[in-house]
């Protein structure tokens, strides 16, 4: 009885091992219909402006935010973001914002884009748009002022 159980459990096995194994793979469509979709994440800029002699403010749009743990905007003084990029994240994860960077310098040329990190370690950048900062003014433009016209006779 001993040699009986000795033989047929492990040719069970062997059968069992052979009946269960599938010779052909599925098919790709089959399984990629199975799950959901990711949807590709888009950045865009809307508006670029110069705020003052020192700050810009950017007013970006990130698509499909499900798998984005950052938004925000960079800005740099060259177009190809090679040199100088300045990183300004939004505080919160949303399809619309604006932000601003500021300690800017005067009479330059930025180029700001938008971006947003992925959960997959990719980050997304939209196309750069160019602004210019204005020259810092002589004196304090908030405040009140007196003119005064003198004439010599």
């Amino acid at each position: 009885m001993k040699n009986i159980f000795k033989y047929i459990i492990p040719c069970l096995a062997v059968a069992f091992a052979l009946t269960s194994c599938d010779s052909t793979m599925d098919d790709k469509a089959s399984i990629d219909a199975q799950y959901a979709k990711a949807t590709n994440t888009t950045a865009a800029v809307a508006d670029v402006v110069a705020v003052d002699y020192q700050s810009v403010a950017a007013t970006g749009t990130v698509s499909s935010v499900e798998d984005v743990i950052e938004v925000g905007i960079q800005v740099s003084t060259t177009a190809d973001f090679s040199t100088g990029v300045k990183s300004v994240p939004n505080d919160t994860i949303e399809t619309s914002f604006t932000l601003a960077a500021t300690g800017l310098n005067e009479l330059t040329e930025y180029y700001v884009r938008a971006y947003a990190v992925t959960r997959a370690g990719g980050t997304v950048v939209s196309p750069a748009a160019s602004v210019s900062t204005p020259k810092t003014p002589i004196f304090r433009l908030d405040g009140d002022y007196a003119c005064y016209e003198y004439s010599f006779d």
